[in-house]
């Protein structure tokens, strides 16, 4: 945690490093106030953190990148590809063939799998980011004596209930989708179930704990209609 640099090239390179590197940043933001006091302080001669700023946008976009994926795949839609003839859009026989193949079962069985395995791999790291932000935030109404966090209040609290709806609605279609294959269904991996419920939990638990934290002052933070509804309702224990 000594240089930003580092920190931001083990957050935002994708691999081992950086899961192993999510694990960590989450426990230490969760039992160590030295590692948060390194994340709350303010660069000198600079006037803002910028391990802080990093650990922030770096999640942030992360989580913005799964929800946009979560919203995009339709576990039921069938792929249409066209392409521009002379200014006018017109299948191609190739396309064709291709778009037919997309439809044999084990072709969406296959593309199926593997878009899950993905999906699981990403949203196990966003069960991490969404533990580092809680952390920092919780923590932040006692320790950030700078407000560095406070900046950051409004996006988070977006982000984390755009997640939580995105989540409930791709778990709806995946109940939904079915691909049978010579006798055997593909409806979800339940590692992946087992992975997006886990997500959701982080939110709802972590929600939970700012709420309890900052109490009425949760009120003064500027977020979206939507947002503040549902915020209200984890204050009322509602959720």
């Amino acid at each position: 945690m000594e240089s930003h640099d580092f920190v931001k090239n083990l957050i935002e390179t994708p691999g081992l490093g950086r899961n192993l590197f999510l694990i960590y940043l989450r426990k230490h933001c969760q039992n160590d106030s030295n590692v948060r006091k390194k994340i709350y302080n303010l660069l000198p001669h600079h006037g803002y953190s910028a391990i802080c700023n990093i650990i922030f946008e770096s999640s942030l976009r992360s989580l913005s990148e799964f929800i946009v994926k979560l919203d995009n795949n339709d576990n039921n839609a069938e792929a249409t590809t066209t392409v521009k003839t002379n200014g006018k859009e017109k299948k191609t026989f190739l396309i064709k063939q291709k778009n037919q193949l997309k439809k044999w079962p084990i072709i969406q069985y296959f593309t199926k799998y593997r878009k899950l395995n993905s999906l699981k791999s990403e949203c196990q790291n966003c069960v991490q980011f969404v533990g580092i932000l809680v952390n920092l935030i919780y923590f932040s109404y006692e320790e950030d004596q700078y407000g560095v966090v406070r900046a950051r209040l409004s996006d988070s609290m977006n982000c984390f209930i755009k997640l939580s709806n995105s989540l409930d609605n791709y778990k709806l279609s995946l109940n939904t989708s079915r691909i049978n294959l010579i006798g055997y269904e593909l409806l979800d991996s339940p590692d992946l179930t087992s992975v997006l419920n886990s997500c959701k939990f982080s939110i709802q638990s972590g929600i939970y704990r700012i709420a309890e934290k900052f109490g009425k002052r949760l009120k003064d933070i500027e977020v979206k209609d939507e947002t503040r509804r549902r915020l209200q309702l984890y204050a009322e224990g509602k959720i």
